[in-house]
């Protein structure tokens, strides 16, 4: 597919010839001087149809030159400091800052010593930026080819060529808006009390101007960072990582204002309000204030880096490069999504590239359109398209006149001078300047006056210089007729006065005041009107989805005609995804707010999902306003935010991968899949099932804009509408219409998706899923869904070939290197190409070919592919196949190509300097490369898209040639002055045919004929003697001639009488067959005759030592012209002259000479290290080879090569030369290292051989080492810190060596495998405050003569000092708040200790902890509490028994004197927090609810016997008891609360009864809590206690002043009275058919009339416990049936009789 209009202004390679004949760069070997068999003119004949063949180069991309400089990525081996933090069961928001910097700093010293390793083998590196918090490495600025030196250094992971990003050009209108409305429900979350406090954005981006009057905080106590301003309150933080300087003030001649912008839209907070007009802000600059507007990914790396040590909320990313790859192993992607998991979310613009081809129209049969731009591809970022604002307003200039006066809208340049302020309060004439040409300019001073500038040839830069040098006040542009709007941009720092454009209608209307006494003045009014493009989808939106079908866009934001401020408290207007962006950004700080208030246990990548969620679910689809269906989600993703629905939501819905966004990749007929709606609110939510029409891409015929010649678009064809179509007869069905969703629960819906059989394949089918609430005030949520009806691995990748129907670039194919000297530049010719009838291009593969040992010494040499893509290509692969399509070779393999386009952004073809083949192919019987043999080849191009392992293919079939046609003449030879002679041939071509011939007539090129032509008519012939020569060439550029002599002269001739043609004057000639050609003719007199004849011609070739060696004499037959031409072998290499000569018959000599080389010997090429084996073997601990040898010829001019580098170039300069030495270093890395080595001489004579350097692998035994750290007690020393090593034995170990952080610390060989490393000199194993010291430990195995054979290393972490992390109570995060109010009357306290602690603080003990404790703040008594310890996380959990009472006041003392299990280390100091409890009253009497056994048994409101006398006791109350009522019986004597006693009015008996062991619980019962005391009744007996006494009463009393936790008491005592069961009878006594439940047994009879024990029974069984009858005397049996003995059975058993009467039986 070709476009006219850019064809017309195809650029060739411009490469201006110099000295020498330019190569492009290439990755394969120089070939140095060819032999070149020319003709005089041989290189100024351009083919047939030249124009045609040539592909532009203005914007092919070559993906590298071997020695371009680049900026690339160096990741190296070693942990990042998330990476390490993770290893160690710490993560990134634990860490601390000191402790981060620290780890940093010790990374950084790594990473030097790593660039002088680099160094060390040739590489010069500039290092740019280091990284280290999520990827450790670096960027530098290095040659491309050095990037394979840097792989081979051990310490390196891999090497990323660095992503340029440039700035996304705003579309800046004509129509600026004074104040956007409000499209997303803003002011509605401002209205909830969510403005953004305590909230901060990291904008990465051209900067931002902190000083701009909206750049304000309103409340500083309730934001983020509330002190230690970098730049002011509002934009704490910041930095140039574009320049490493603090100015993050971006120049808006190059940058737009950009970044300003884009910040304005998320959180202005003056006369503009952004989303979040509180939150703070981070000016992150990663463009330049110069002429380079690109970003590289390493600036956002260290930007993002920055921003999350600087605890941004949110990231805004108004970037990207268009077509991304979701590539989970590109740098700037892993550090984007180590941040999400940290998080924090990111807001990043879709891009501004709309579909693939834009602004082309593309073909319907390739639906792969998306273009969703990089790092927006990351799949956990929100990616934003963009919408159209409702409203447009504008600035306003006023003019008055004669004839009357209104109002102009305009707008302002980049420039950064707005006219209502430089030219506030003026009035002012207007002068018309024409086009702006500097001559339109009138000779009269501008001064005070405006000029008036017709914008005709869309330049704003040099017009607006001179109005400044003609002291202009300013100057107003306005357009031509046929382009009403545009932006406007001056690229000039020089231009300070004012430059704004209006429209050609207001242009003409000002213009026709001048000659009215007409003035204008600019007051900075501005007007609103509605705009036409309200509620659709900006058209420059790029489309989705990603390359491997993941859901791209998320949601979609205004972003079409945004006002935003900009810089020097100014405003403007500007469109782009880039303004769509931090509309999301805004709103994700808003929820955040949200979220950090309502759920502060969600935190990481819960909360950016939680974020992206609620906005995803709550958006609003837009419906496309002509076709009344929704656009597509791959266009707007799930619709419109609305941000106050996100913030009300209660619920979310998401797909099986726990996002919005249903991907359901490549489907068939019939696809089922399951959304989940979860509620995480207080009531049940109902919500109605409803699915929008199944929608994809309408199709039709080419848009009526390109039906013009313009443009050479086919018409049969079928576009894509970009518009959505109904796939008729699909739906979504589900398997509920209608669900509800109980609090805390999350429901699955099934749902499939049916698509009708006779539905054409290979579309997309899109959609929405309502689910529409039927409770006020939760919203209506939606979930949107993408997949693909058909195989989307099948659709094209490459474009089909040039010149077929099928192509829609029409770019892919082969193509070469050919020299125009005519125009004097090389160019790129399609091979086999050729116009047909209709002016198509067309390409005949049956002659299509090169010549990389033709005859030509530049043209044809090279095949180059070219490649157009209609897709991401995730692997690209160039094979060389031979005629039977076997794989000799493989030329190229490149990862991440990028799909066509035609824009800048996206070049239409693409190849590369490293894809040329020059017919080389390695022979592995010889070892070396050598020159493919003529005949049939095919280019394989092999490519597969990301996420599929499906390789797709095209063959573009050539021939290698190197053998040019036979030609010969036919015609009779003509008579002197005849009239339309018919010069006739024939011509023979081994391979393919002739393409032209070249007409001559002696050195005059008379025609250039196709090839099918074999006939010539001349219209009239030379007089005097000429030579007719018909050149023939082929396909391949390779040529060969037939002459024909004819005529006598008439007029002088000027030429020597003898003309050598061949061979070349120095010419070097690769083989001894030697062509001879020369003419002779005798010279002319003064009239122009030709005098005398020739007696005798011939030549004759002498070598060096002056013997003859050729001698050819011919007789002249009395003839005045004669020609010589033929072939003949010089057998040996050599310097040769060769002499012409001849003999007249005026007695006259004549003779030239000139000196040739022959030279078919090959350079001697000697290795003096390497044998002839070809390969070397190294030692482990050797990291570079040096190969020394010496080169040789046996002329001159030699080139050596070694790894596609040039080593050695000495050019032939006709002076032998001595051999000459060289030597090459190469980096090792363990294995085979390999150096191709290639000598060629001056001829094109060529050495090949490759030598393998192998560097041994250690073959150490591996050592498993296990360390830990230790505190001891060392006799002498007292306790130290220590390491306890413990190894795995080597078996022919002698000992072993133990180094700590690289210091040997065993004084004699350890034969243990163990041991225990001390301090001393080098090894400090001190504890540091703040940080974890980590020190390396590698353990070595050496034999008997002290060689190591073994090796283990590992890392010891030496922990900091104890501190506490942090404070927990009741789930919400307290440390930093020592006076904690509105504290529950239940209350759960956790604190979390940096290390485990010793095991005497979390022993359980039933009394308070003196370490730990909760006390009443008036009466300092500490209260009774349970306690646990999470050991594996040091997390130490209090719960005080009850509640704490209402309106008191209590202390949380966390005590010093705690100690860690290292070296006993203590707590810097105590921890004393105030606990306020909130004054909940509940005035329901309190009350015991029930009083049972531990076995269930109850005895509330009756007595009960036979109760075991080791029984436990249940009491349960109606409410939280207030814990400082009741005390457990203690040693002393002391009671409260609770008491045993054997005395029936409930008095305090002898004091022996106790109630011990209190276990106390809390439960919730219909959303009361109750306190539960489990108590055991014992007798004491000194210190010790004992079972209660057997067939006695017991009475347990609940004292009248025990209260709740709201102060109310139980009134009087409580009393409760048992019976200890007596010795019992016999267990064998036990009746028949007696029912065994636990410790209970039942009659039949009563079993079946008692629901309570019908009810145990049933409990005790669904709870998995057996169950026993006894059937006879001796039997008893479980419920499977299988005997059981009496073993089984509990020790004590009470029975129950029919009636209800109990026995105790016991063992």
């Amino acid at each position: 597919m070709k476009i006219k209009k850019l064809l017309s202004l195809l650029l060739i390679i411009s490469l201006v010839l110099g000295s020498s004949l330019p190569f492009m760069g290439s990755a394969s070997f120089a070939e140095g001087q060819e032999n070149t068999y020319q003709y005089e003119d041989e290189l100024e004949v351009l083919p047939p149809g030249f124009e045609g063949k040539v592909l532009t180069d203005d914007e092919l991309v070559k993906l590298h030159d071997l020695n371009e400089e680049l900026r690339v990525i160096v990741e190296l081996n070693d942990d990042s400091v998330e990476s390490y933090l993770k290893q160690r069961g710490n993560g990134l928001q634990l860490a601390s800052k000191s402790q981060i910097n620290a780890l940093q700093k010790d990374i950084e010293v790594k990473q030097d010593a790593v660039i002088n390793k680099i160094e060390r083998v040739g590489v010069s590196v500039d290092v740019k930026e280091r990284f280290s918090l999520f990827i450790n490495g670096f960027s530098a600025d290095v040659q491309y080819k050095d990037i394979t030196r840097i792989l081979a250094i051990p310490d390196v992971k891999d090497v990323y060529i660095a992503e340029t990003f440039a700035i996304p050009e705003p579309m800046i209108s004509e129509e600026t808006v004074g104040k956007n409305p409000d499209l997303i429900g803003m002011e509605n979350a401002w209205a909830l009390g969510y403005k953004g406090e305590g909230q901060l954005i990291s904008i990465i981006d051209t900067g931002i101007d902190y000083n701009h009057k909206d750049m304000n905080i309103t409340n500083i106590d309730r934001a983020k960072v509330q002190e230690n301003f970098k730049y002011n309150a509002k934009v704490p933080y910041g930095y140039n990582f574009a320049e490493n300087n603090d100015n993050i003030k971006d120049n808006p001649i190059y940058n737009y204002a950009h970044g300003m912008h884009v910040a304005g839209i998320a959180a202005a907070n003056g006369d503009l309000k952004g989303v979040a007009p509180e939150a703070q802000l981070i000016g992150q600059k990663v463009f330049p204030n110069n002429t380079n507007k690109y970003a590289q990914t390493d600036a956002l790396i260290r930007a993002i880096e920055d921003s999350v040590l600087k605890d941004a909320d949110v990231v805004n990313m108004s970037l990207g490069s268009r077509s991304g790859f979701v590539d989970p192993d590109d740098p700037l992607h892993r550090v984007i999504q180590s941040a999400i998991n940290n998080g924090v979310t990111f807001a990043i613009s879709a891009g501004n590239d709309a579909i693939s081809t834009y602004p082309l129209p593309i073909y319907s049969d390739n639906p792969d359109t998306g273009v969703i731009g990089a790092p927006g591809t990351v799949k956990d970022a929100i990616t934003v398209a963009s919408f159209e604002s409702s409203k447009i307003n504008y600035y306003v200039l006023e003019y008055t006149s004669s004839s009357g006066s209104g109002k102009i809208p305009y707008v302002n340049s980049n420039n950064g001078v707005s006219p209502h302020i430089a030219l506030a309060g003026g009035q002012y004439e207007l002068v018309y300047c024409g086009d702006g040409e500097y001559s339109d300019f009138p000779g009269t001073d501008l001064t005070g006056k405006i000029a008036l500038i017709e914008n005709t040839n869309y330049s704003f830069t040099w017009p607006a210089r001179y109005a400044q040098e003609f002291n202009a006040a300013g100057v107003i542009f306005y357009n031509a007729p046929d382009n009403e709007y545009m932006d406007i941009a001056v690229y000039n720092d020089e231009v300070d006065i004012p430059v704004v454009l209006v429209s050609s209608t207001d242009g003409f209307t000002l213009r026709s005041i001048i000659n009215r006494r007409g003035k204008v003045s600019f007051n900075g009014e501005i007007q609103q009107f509605d705009s036409p493009y309200a509620g659709t989808v900006s058209d420059f939106s790029s489309w989705g989805p990603n390359p491997d079908l993941s859901f791209k866009p998320n949601v979609m934001a205004p972003g079409g005609n945004i006002w935003s401020t900009v810089n020097d408290d100014e405003y403007t207007n500007m469109s782009g995804t880039s303004m769509a962006a931090p509309f999301v950004a805004g709103a994700s700080a808003l929820i955040s707010q949200y979220l950090e208030e309502n759920y502060p246990e969600i935190t990481g990548r819960e909360k950016t999902l939680m974020i992206k969620n609620r906005l995803m679910s709550t958006a609003y689809p837009v419906i496309h306003p002509e076709e009344a269906l929704e656009y597509s989600p791959r266009q707007q993703g799930a619709g419109l935010i609305k941000v106050d629905k996100a913030i009300m939501t209660n619920a979310i819905v998401t797909s099986e991968n726990g996002v919005n966004g249903i991907e359901l990749g490549s489907i068939g007929n019939t696809k089922e899949f399951t959304f989940n709606v979860e509620n995480f609110g207080n009531e049940p939510l109902t919500f109605e099932l409803q699915a929008s029409k199944v929608i994809t891409d309408a199709r039709g015929p080419l848009p009526e804009e390109f039906d013009s010649p313009d443009y050479d678009f086919p018409l049969d064809k079928e576009y894509n509408q970009l518009k959505p179509a109904e796939v008729e007869g699909a739906a979504v069905l589900f398997s509920e219409n209608q669900i509800t969703v109980n609090p805390g629960e999350t429901v699955q819906v099934t749902a499939t998706l049916n698509i009708p059989e006779t539905t054409r394949e290979n579309i997309f089918t899109d959609g929405f899923i309502y689910l529409n609430s039927t409770v006020e005030g939760q919203p209506d949520l939606v979930i949107p869904y993408i997949g693909f009806y058909g195989d989307w691995d099948s659709l094209n990748i490459v474009d089909p070939q040039a010149g077929t129907d099928e192509a829609y670039f029409d770019f892919t194919c082969l193509a070469t290197r050919f020299l125009d000297l005519v125009n004097y530049q090389e160019v790129i010719l399609i091979l086999g190409s050729y116009e047909d009838e209709n002016g198509k291009m067309r390409i005949n593969n049956d002659v299509v070919s090169f010549a990389p040992q033709g005859r030509h010494s530049v043209n044809y040499r090279t095949l180059i592919p070219v490649v157009s893509l209609l897709r991401n290509a995730k692997d690209l692969e160039l094979n060389i196949l031979d005629e039977n399509m076997v794989k000799l070779r493989t030329i190229a393999r490149e990862r991440l190509v990028r799909k066509s386009g035609w824009t800048a952004k996206a070049p239409y073809y693409v190849t590369s300097d490293a894809w040329i083949w020059d017919g080389l192919l390695y022979n592995p019987q010889a070892g070396y490369m050598e020159q493919a043999p003529e005949g049939q080849y095919y280019l394989q191009v092999k490519s597969r898209i990301e996420g599929s392992d499906t390789w797709q293919e095209l063959i573009l079939p050539f021939k290698v040639d190197n053998t040019g046609p036979n030609v010969t003449i036919t015609s009779e030879r003509p008579q002197q002055g005849q009239k339309g002679y018919v010069l006739t041939w024939e011509v023979e071509d081994n391979l393919t045919d002739a393409e032209f011939f070249v007409i001559q007539s002696n050195a005059d090129v008379l025609d250039i004929v196709d090839g099918s032509v074999r006939s010539y008519t001349l219209d009239a012939l030379e007089t005097g003697m000429a030579t007719l020569q018909v050149r023939a060439y082929d396909y391949a550029y390779n040529y060969n001639s037939a002459f024909l002599n004819y005529g006598e002269p008439t007029t002088p001739g000027e030429k020597e009488p003898i003309s050598p043609y061949a061979p070349g004057r120095l010419e070097i000639i690769p083989k001894h067959s030697v062509n001879f050609q020369a003419r002779y003719t005798m010279p002319y007199d003064e009239n122009g005759v030709q005098q005398g004849y020739w007696v005798s011609t011939g030549f004759k070739v002498i070598n060096e030592d002056g013997q003859v060696v050729l001698s050819r004499t011919f007789d002249g037959n009395n003839q005045k012209n004669f020609y010589i031409q033929e072939d003949h072998v010089i057998s040996e290499d050599g310097k040769y002259e060769v002499i012409y000569e001849g003999l007249d018959s005026f007695g006259n000599y004549y003779a030239d000479s000139r000196y040739i080389f022959i030279d078919t010997t090959a350079p001697e090429l000697i290795l003096n290290n390497v044998g002839k084996e070809n390969t070397v073997t190294v030692a482990e601990d050797v990291n570079e080879f040096t190969l020394e040898g010496v080169i040789s010829d046996n002329l001159t001019g030699m080139f050596l090569w070694i790894n596609a580098e040039p080593v050695v170039e000495e050019y032939f300069d006709y002076i032998p030369i001595d051999p000459i030495p060289f030597s090459y270093t190469m980096p090792l890395k363990e294995g085979a290292n390999i150096l191709q080595i290639q000598l060629t001489d001056s001829a094109g004579n060529r050495v090949y051989r490759t030598v393998t350097i192998n560097k041994q692998v250690p073959e150490f035994e591996p050592i498993d080492v296990t360390p830990a750290f230790a505190n001891e007690y060392v006799p002498g020393k007292g306790y130290a810190n220590r390491i306890k090593l413990n190894w795995s034995t080597v078996e022919e170990a002698a000992g072993y060596n133990i180094y700590v952080g690289g210091v040997l610390s065993n004084d004699a060989l350890v034969t243990a495998n163990s041991y225990t490393v001390d301090e001393k000199e080098g090894i400090d194993l001190s504890r540091l405050d703040g940080e974890d010291k980590v020190l390396d430990v590698r353990v070595e195995a050496v034999d008997a003569n002290n060689n190591v054979i073994g090796i283990g290393d590992a890392a010891v972490t030496i922990p900091m000092l104890p501190y506490i992390e942090w404070i927990k109570i009741n789930g919400q995060d307290v440390t930093d708040n020592f006076n904690i109010t509105d504290v529950d009357n239940l209350v759960e306290i956790q604190v979390k200790f940096s290390h485990e602690l010793k095991d005497t603080y979390w022993n359980r003990s039933t009394k308070p902890t003196n370490h730990i404790k909760v006390q009443n703040k008036s009466s300092y008594k500490p209260l009774p509490a349970d306690f646990s310890y999470d050991k594996e996380n040091n997390i130490y959990t209090l719960r005080p028994w009850g509640g704490l009472t209402s309106g008191k006041v209590y202390e949380l003392t966390i005590s010093r004197s705690l100690q860690d299990i290292y070296n006993g280390s203590y707590l810097q100091s105590d921890d004393v927090r105030v606990l306020n409890v909130n004054n909940n009253i509940d005035d329901t009497p309190f009350q015991v609810e029930s009083i049972k056994t531990i076995d269930g048994r109850d005895f509330t409101n009756k007595p009960i016997r036979n109760v075991p006398v080791n029984t436990k006791i249940v009491i349960t109350f109606n409410k939280l008891i207030n814990i400082e009522t009741y005390e457990e019986d203690d040693y002393d004597g002391k009671y409260a609360g609770l008491w045993l006693t054997k005395n029936s009015d409930g008095t305090k008996g002898s004091g022996n009864e106790r109630l011990i062991n209190t276990v106390y619980q809390v439960i919730e019962d219909n959303g009361r809590y109750k306190s539960v005391l489990i108590v055991e009744p014992k007798l004491s007996t000194g210190y010790s206690y004992k079972n209660l006494d057997e067939d006695t009463t017991y009475y347990v009393v609940a004292e009248g002043a025990l209260a709740d936790a709201f102060n109310q008491t139980l009134g009087t005592n409580q009393i409760y009275q048992f019976t200890t069961a007596g010795p019992g009878e016999p267990m064998e006594n036990l009746p028949v058919n007696a029912v065994i439940v636990g410790n209970e047994a039942y009659d039949i009879n009563y079993l079946n009339n008692n629901s309570d024990a019908q009810i145990k029974l049933i409990e005790w069984f669904n709870s998995g416990n057996d169950t026993y009858i006894k059937l006879n005397e001796d039997t008893i049996v479980n419920h499977r049936g299988e005997i059981v003995s009496l073993d089984e059975l509990p020790d004590m058993i009470i029975y129950y009789d029919s009636e209800g009467n109990t026995t105790v039986y016991a063992k």
